[in-house]
């Protein structure tokens, strides 16, 4: 059964969106549509992780969102003709489906179960947004890298107290854009949290070691 968006629509409606969608694997660092790109698909991420970003000052990328196994992204497209306005890059290999704008909206129209189950998904989304925009505001960045820690923790499985592998290859980059800070200040904290016996690290791989210890700093900042 697919899973977020899709597993919350009924067969009917799923089965009409499978039928106009295109699926396809994008590998890591693949940019799925540039800022300038008319926006003419929206796209339901099956599996991996994608991040929005913008070009900034000093041509500095910006993220401004990172989106997970079963969320959309290039919604754009929903409205009429315009540009992305963003970029959107793969930073974990994806399993992608390609929904047309047109078709979608035509969809939407005829199908108001598809309307509620979008509506619910954006709702989520925008939640999840609102909660990444609190965090960097209130919370000091070890407390963002712990918690994200624990999280990608709790995604990879095992039991409660036990060891557990981050799963994939996950670069200090890639946290960064997680939690909204710079490879140089993930890097200085990871060997923080390291000789605090929190992780172990090695090449683009890390292990929890202390989830309470980390459940500590995500509560408590390293620096204040």
């Amino acid at each position: 059964m697919p899973s977020g968006f899709l597993s919350d629509l009924p067969e009917g409606a799923r089965a009409s969106l499978l039928a106009v969608a295109r699926r396809s694997r994008a590998g890591r660092g693949t940019v799925v549509y540039h800022t300038e790109d008319a926006a003419e698909t929206v796209y339901l991420l099956e599996s991996g992780r994608v991040r929005l970003y913008r070009i900034g000052a000093s041509a500095r990328d910006v993220t401004v969102a990172v989106h997970e196994s079963g969320e959309l992204f290039g919604t754009s497209a929903l409205g009429g003709p315009e540009a992305y306005g963003h970029y959107a890059e793969v930073l974990e290999e994806a399993e992608l489906l390609a929904l047309p704008g047109g078709t979608l909206r035509e969809l939407l129209r005829s199908q108001p179960e598809l309307g509620v189950s979008l509506s619910a998904q954006l709702t989520r989304q925008t939640r999840a947004l609102q909660e990444r925009l609190a965090q960097l505001v209130f919370l000091e960045v070890s407390q963002r890298l712990a918690g994200t820690l624990l999280t990608m923790a709790a995604e990879s499985g095992g039991e409660a107290g036990a060891k557990k592998a981050l799963k994939g290859r996950v670069s200090h980059q890639d946290l960064a854009y997680l939690v909204g800070s710079t490879r140089e200040t993930i890097t200085k904290l990871l060997g923080e949290f390291k000789d605090r016996g929190l992780l172990d690290l090695g090449y683009r791989r890390i292990v929890v070691l202390d989830e309470a210890g980390l459940r500590d700093v995500a509560e408590n900042p390293i620096h204040s």
